[in-house]
């Protein structure tokens, strides 16, 4: 077996030969048309090119269809190679992403190379006769259409550049660029609000762009090509943000609340680098759940736009949906705040909270091995837990034929590693601890391992004990 990165690796490398390859086949011509006598190599570039950008759009859409995934989850058996090349969904839309951009900026290339250039040499005449154009009443937005086809006058370089298709292909490259730098690992943790609005309003643009950069029917196709490559891969994902906009109206406020929540204070007594816990109660309707899955939260009282993704540390069975949640960003921190607000009676309530999912996670095909070893450190045990709760289920009830997990069950033993360096953090585990240890099934596969890195107060007998317990476990 290959481990994630080397699979996600070699999915990049068949991805790419798979829609060169197709790119190639659908828009090489197989013989010389007038269009290829006039324009050579140049044009075949730029044709397989922006044939390569539409299907990399689509792929790109079809990466972030939550929903879509969700149900090949379901449908596929875990321990399928396609079902473990969905773990890499999130990896695969950011090389999707930057594919887009190499094959437009290939494409544009091409164009202002050979295409455009050959257009200024020639004739608006002789051009007409190696264009197919496409009638004018097939054509969607024919004011749209500049230079309109066929051409009524000889137009320059400096003229097709600004024209409908020049102008909307250097604002896909703009708007590609912005999205790739706000999207950057450095840039989106150092400001996520920036990043989340770029993005969203960028992806709207850069559909209505395609578009438009598509209307021009130079070679005898009345629309756009972006329809038949994205309109399917666009409403799948369109599909995700609908069924947000219902849970959000339906169930905020109302049957989706919170609870409950544990907060243990950050370093300073405050939401800085707090651990909240919290208990949400499941939707009535529109909920699937199974353990390893996420779920996005939004509260209103920050902002109805952003929506930030949290692993169910809950299991199944459980009658709520349980979050562990580290105050790191701004977002993080205000809900922090609030529900240690409410805890100190400086507020009313919890504040109102909003839930769309549950989505699968990469964790949810971790159970086909014969060993399972997790690896958490700090909150990042959360994905573990969900784990712990999917693992008693299956193996504590001996219920092997659970939902989604594997038909021929193999799992023989399961390590759980956690580190952290504050003690408390344990005490989010603790419900799953009590379960594991106290069932002999459980007790013989499944193991934990916590490390404790920070020393003990001087003179604190009771955390030296709890450390000396834990060194000797």
């Amino acid at each position: 077996r290959f481990a994630p990165s080397t699979r996600a690796r070699r999915l990049k490398v068949v991805l790419f030969a798979i829609v060169t390859l197709l790119s190639c086949a659908i828009a090489t011509p197989w013989n010389r048309t007038p269009a290829y006598t006039m324009f050579g190599n140049g044009l075949v570039i730029a044709r397989i090119t922006g044939i390569g950008t539409l299907i990399w759009t689509a792929v790109l859409f079809l990466t972030m269809s939550r929903t879509m995934i969700k149900g090949l989850y379901q449908c596929l058996p875990s321990r399928s190679l396609a079902a473990r090349q969905l773990d890499a969904n999130e990896t695969t839309h950011v090389f999707c992403g930057k594919m887009v951009f190499v094959f437009g900026v290939l494409h544009t290339l091409a164009h202002l190379i050979s295409t455009y250039r050959i257009i200024d040499e020639l004739d608006f005449q002789e051009v007409n006769t190696a264009l197919k154009c496409a009638t004018q009443a097939d054509l969607p937005l024919v004011f749209a259409n500049s230079p309109r086809c066929p051409l009524e006058k000889k137009h320059g370089y400096y003229e097709m550049l600004f024209s409908m298709t020049g102008q909307t292909g250097f604002l896909l490259l703009v708007v590609l660029g912005v999205m790739g730098y706000t999207a950057a690992k450095r840039v989106r943790k150092a400001n996520f609000e920036v990043f989340w609005y770029v993005h969203n309003v960028c992806m709207v643009l850069f559909v209505i762009l395609l578009f438009l950069h598509g209307l021009q029917g130079w070679f005898g196709i009345g629309m756009p090509l972006v329809l038949p490559f994205c309109a399917i891969p666009v409403c799948l994902y369109s599909i995700d943000r609908v069924l947000r906009v219902v849970r959000y109206y339906m169930f905020k406020g109302g049957s989706v609340r919170i609870l409950s929540a544990v907060i243990r204070p950050g370093p300073k007594g405050g939401e800085a680098g707090a651990l909240t816990a919290l208990q949400v109660t499941k939707p009535p309707r529109l909920w699937n759940f199974r353990a390893g899955m996420y779920a996005y939260l939004n509260v209103p009282e920050y902002s109805s736009w952003q929506w930030h993704p949290f692993t169910i540390v809950s299991g199944r069975e459980d009658e709520t949906v349980d979050f562990i949640i580290a105050g790191a960003g701004d977002w993080t921190k205000t809900l922090a705040k609030q529900c240690l607000d409410y805890k100190n009676e400086l507020r009313p309530d919890f504040p109102t909270i909003a839930m769309d999912g549950p989505y699968s996670a990469p964790a949810t095909t971790a159970l086909c091995g014969h060993i399972l070893v997790a690896i958490g450190a700090g909150v990042g045990i959360t994905p573990f837990l969900a784990l712990m709760a999917r693992i008693v289920a299956m193996l504590g009830e001996d219920e092997v034929d659970v939902e989604g997990t594997c038909k021929d069950m193999s799992l023989k033993e399961v390590h759980f590693f956690w580190i952290t360096r504050s003690a408390d953090e344990f005490l989010f585990g603790r419900h799953h601890f009590t379960r594991i240890v106290s069932n002999p099934v459980l007790r013989e596969r499944v193991f934990l391992h916590l490390h404790l890195t920070q020393r003990e107060p001087a003179g604190d007998a009771p955390a030296y004990l709890f450390r000396e317990a834990v060194r000797r476990q």
